[in-house]
């Protein structure tokens, strides 16, 4: 019988429990140092309110029921942070400082869940400044250091635990076999060891020691050929990991047939260790591709799915929620610019539409329509191809240093008008916090191209539209005017598809509102 894998959040549950209790401890802390009150009085003002009224001079116990509701919303937060932002992935192999970088990110993201709680549910009810601060630092110590405890006793006792370790043995050739031992990614604190290499191949030799390409991990070949079956009848082995031939030419007639043979050896012993009871897993191997692959049920069929970047369902629609958030606070923001900045603009310079829609291309080759307030006067479409030799990008892109288009540049392009200070400032683009709400782009993302310039792309250009466009980017806060290469803009484009998080997108609008605030990259 296989015990399947635990996956997701839940096999870290008692980090998740214990990080609550930690933060909660530290709240305690930060109270009781805040107020001047004995630890236990602290405790006990959990239970008697107006304990919690008298020491903080409060003649209600109205204080106490909020500093309850803090403690309460600390506790939904910790676990927010740990479930959705992926907190403790890889948590029992991170070393001492990434472990307290892992700390103070996920205080961060709670201090902000915190404050955004508290304007929601208490509006008129401010937490201190320095009980935040003193939390925010007893949070810090009370995870770091029980974290680094707790993880060292783990680690204690799963190296003791090697009889309830599954021993798995490897079946390879012997030319893969030290490439197979270095891609099996296992370590001390893993659930499975391998205490071996069988095979059919003629070159494995029993008894002959193999170590991984590193040099780390040396293991015996346990059989070879007739003594698998028996070796494995006799001995200890709780499963079998196939690996697929790595140094095979599709091409080759020889090497065809030598995986014809392989495959039916393979088939052949998964039967015999199907009727043993033995667990077997064979590997699907597809070298020449890079994206990240997953096997899933598709339609009732199995498939191995591969794509750019695979994330969970948690990280996708919290930054779908987070993209609603924004684009309402946005959108209000927008209302008062239309209102002050973009109709007392137009009607002075260029008496017209406020908004300029544009045709743009979305995920995976969608169109929809972007918003912007219009920065250029209306016949700016029909002037591009005029200025075409004055693009000073390096590819599929479209942009000069004096555009006549320009509200307000003049004839040369050269003046600073309306339309200047509204680009330089980046107003133009807060109606696309349209786009957002209506689910066409996103807070963070990849530039929308225009239908002209999505014409002419090749196919590795298409890749920076497969995931939903952005207000902003990487290549935005990288300094968008600075980069005239369009392959440099796929670069760091892919850089972010490949590497996105929420934690990412994150960096990038704080850096965005850095940009902004000091005009720089926007033209």
């Amino acid at each position: 019988m296989y015990k399947k894998s635990i996956k997701g959040w839940i096999k870290h549950l008692d980090f998740i429990i214990l990080d609550m209790i930690a933060i909660e401890v530290a709240f305690l802390l930060a109270f009781t140092l805040r107020h001047h009150m004995d630890f236990w009085y602290t405790v006990r003002g959990i239970f008697d309110p107006h304990i919690i009224a008298f020491y903080v001079k409060n003649k209600t116990t109205q204080i106490a029921n909020f500093y309850r509701d803090v403690a309460v919303a600390l506790g939904f937060a910790s676990i927010i942070a740990d479930v959705m932002f992926e907190n403790l992935n890889n948590v029992l192999r991170r070393g001492f400082l990434k472990e307290l970088w892992a700390v103070i990110k996920m205080m961060i993201v709670v201090t902000l869940e915190l404050l955004v709680i508290l304007y929601i549910v208490h509006f008129s009810q401010a937490l201190p400044r320095l009980l935040l601060g003193y939390f925010v630092i007893f949070s810090i110590i009370c995870l770091y250091v029980y974290r680094i405890i707790y993880k060292t006793i783990i680690r204690v006792a799963l190296k003791k635990r090697k009889y309830h370790r599954r021993r798995m043995v490897v079946y390879t050739t012997r030319a893969d076999a030290k490439q197979v031992l270095s891609d099996l990614k296992f370590d001390a604190i893993s659930d499975v060891w391998v205490s071996g290499i069988i095979g059919d191949d003629p070159a494995l030799k029993a008894g002959e020691k193999i170590t991984d390409e590193d040099g780390t991990m040396e293991v015996p070949v346990l059989a070879q050929g007739d003594d698998i079956i028996p070796y494995l009848t006799k001995n200890w082995v709780d499963e079998i990991f196939f690996a697929t031939p790595r140094q095979v030419d599709p091409a080759s007639e020889t090497n065809r047939k030598g995986r014809e043979k392989y495959d039916e050896d393979v088939n052949e012993l998964i039967t015999s260790c199907q009727i043993m009871g033995i667990t077997t897993h064979r590997e699907i191997y597809i070298q020449e591709h890079s994206g990240k692959q997953i096997v899933e049920n598709l339609m009732g069929r199995t498939v191995l799915t591969e794509s750019l970047k695979i994330t969970g369902s948690a990280g996708y629609y919290l930054k779908r929620l987070f993209d609603i958030i924004g684009a309402l606070i946005g959108l209000a923001i927008t209302g008062i610019l239309t209102v002050f900045v973009a109709i007392p603009g137009i009607l002075k310079n260029d008496p017209g539409p406020i908004f300029f829609g544009q045709k743009r291309i979305g995920k995976n080759g969608r169109i929809f329509k972007l918003y912007k307030f219009r920065s250029m006067y209306q016949d700016a479409e029909r002037r591009k191809a005029e200025l075409m030799d004055q693009n000073k990008m390096q590819g599929l892109m479209f942009k000069m240093d004096a555009d006549p288009r320009i509200i307000g540049s003049g004839p040369d392009g050269t003046r600073h008008g309306y339309g200047w200070f509204i680009r330089k400032t980046s107003i133009d683009e807060f109606p696309q916090f349209f786009n957002v709400l209506k689910g066409e782009m996103s807070l963070v993302g990849t530039r929308p191209p225009t239908v002209d310039e999505w014409d002419n792309y090749e196919a590795h250009h298409r890749a920076r539209m497969a995931i939903r466009p952005g207000i902003t980017g990487l290549w935005q806060v990288s300094g968008r005017s600075d980069i005239t290469d369009f392959e440099e803009v796929i670069r760091l484009d892919l850089e972010y598809i490949n590497n996105w998080s929420l934690g990412y997108d994150f960096k990038i609008l704080f850096a965005t509102i850095k940009a902004v605030a000091h005009s720089k990259g926007a033209e």
